[in-house]
């Protein structure tokens, strides 16, 4: 699990790179200053827009990011983290992991305690991939502005 964090993480970062440097590269062609175009600002703002989604998505959320219902998966897959992310709470991910794993049997401290990890990384991990998969669609909206801004 702490490995999809660092690979959502990384995607983040990576459009970060890359708003930056488009920005940079627009502002060293003075391509921010001589285009006074409506659709180019927009652009900016949908890359700044982008770049800021992308900036709240590393900050740390462990108190209740999980607040916002899911849709509720009937028989989830306890594999995946999306579907993890989808049980209502902690208490409820620990009673499927002892029905289907334990045969019913009650886990002991430190089960029950790996059993929450692994719900809270996951809903973070689900939560890095919502905030990548929105600021992803902004910046390619603004990306498209951008160049049809220049070439036109």
């Amino acid at each position: 699990m702490q490995n999809l964090i660092k690979y959502a993480e990384s995607k983040n970062t990576i459009l970060i790179g890359f708003v930056i440097a488009l920005i940079g590269f627009l502002k060293s062609q003075r391509l921010l200053y001589n285009n006074d175009s409506l659709i180019f600002f927009i652009s900016i703002i949908l890359l700044i827009l982008s770049l800021l989604i992308s900036l709240l998505s590393m900050i740390p959320k462990t108190k209740q990011i999980y607040a916002r219902r899911r849709k509720i998966v009937s028989n989830p897959n306890l594999f995946l983290f999306s579907d993890i992310a989808c049980i209502q709470t902690k208490d409820e991910f620990i009673e499927i992991i002892q029905r289907e794993y334990f045969n019913n049997e009650e886990l002991n401290k430190e089960e029950k305690d790996i059993a929450k990890q692994i719900y809270t990384l996951s809903n973070i991990v689900l939560e890095k991939f919502r905030a990548f998969n929105i600021a992803i669609s902004i910046f390619t909206i603004g990306l498209i502005l951008t160049f049809l801004t220049i070439l036109l």
